[in-house]
């Protein structure tokens, strides 16, 4: 399992992102069996990110992703895109568990 697993946060459409180790790139990663799967570089960005522990649900994910939308606000920073879950740890690890919600921010 690779780590993090990042899951996009959006009312329409999900969609699931694994990040894959420096050394592999579009062209030496094997080749997904599925059509609707996309091998795709993502650019460098800033992100505001916020932590918790624990298994996360939608509610938690969405009350992290609120909380982290208040700091941003309550301290002027402008933010762009949709907030990302991003998961590290494997389903049945119990204890010690990581999880952080992102979102891109413009910083200079």
């Amino acid at each position: 399992m690779t780590s993090p697993v990042h899951m996009d946060i959006n009312d329409s459409l999900s969609s699931m992102s694994f990040v894959m180790p420096a050394n592999y790139t579009k062209d030496n990663l094997p080749k997904p069996n599925d059509s609707s799967i996309i091998i795709t570089n993502t650019p460098e960005a800033y992100v505001a990110a916020i932590r918790f522990g624990g298994y996360a649900d939608d509610d938690e994910i969405k009350k992290y992703a609120s909380k982290l939308e208040g700091a941003l606000k309550a301290n002027g920073i402008e933010y762009y895109g949709n907030f990302r879950f991003l998961g590290y740890n494997a389903p049945f690890q119990f204890w010690a568990r990581k999880n952080e919600v992102i979102v891109s921010v413009l910083w200079n």
